[in-house]
């Protein structure tokens, strides 16, 4: 599905147990992805392991250029979202 500009819902958020702490962090230094602080605002700043657990990180659906469902290597089904950097990013909505 093709992300729509009058969508109410401006972000989503990544499914972090598909990715490794440095993953996370190389997305955050490259402001791929955020996270919000404890005052609202978006923190691009790397975590530790321990932190991340407690962190929902998102991205924004202005950086996107679809999200779908497709089929995984263990033959589940999982959301994905197609960055307009063409990456693939595993989320949830």
């Amino acid at each position: 599905m093709k992300i729509l500009k009058k969508a109410e819902q401006k972000n989503v958020v990544i499914e972090k147990d598909y990715y490794t702490v440095r993953e996370i962090n190389e997305m955050l230094a490259a402001r791929e992805i955020f996270y919000f602080g404890d005052n609202c605002e978006q923190k691009y700043e790397p975590v530790n392991g321990w932190e991340s657990s407690e962190i929902s990180f998102r991205i924004f659906t202005d950086n996107l250029a679809e999200i779908k469902v497709v089929l995984d290597e263990s033959n589940f089904y999982t959301v994905v979202a197609i960055g307009k950097n063409g990456k693939t990013y595993n989320v949830s909505l």
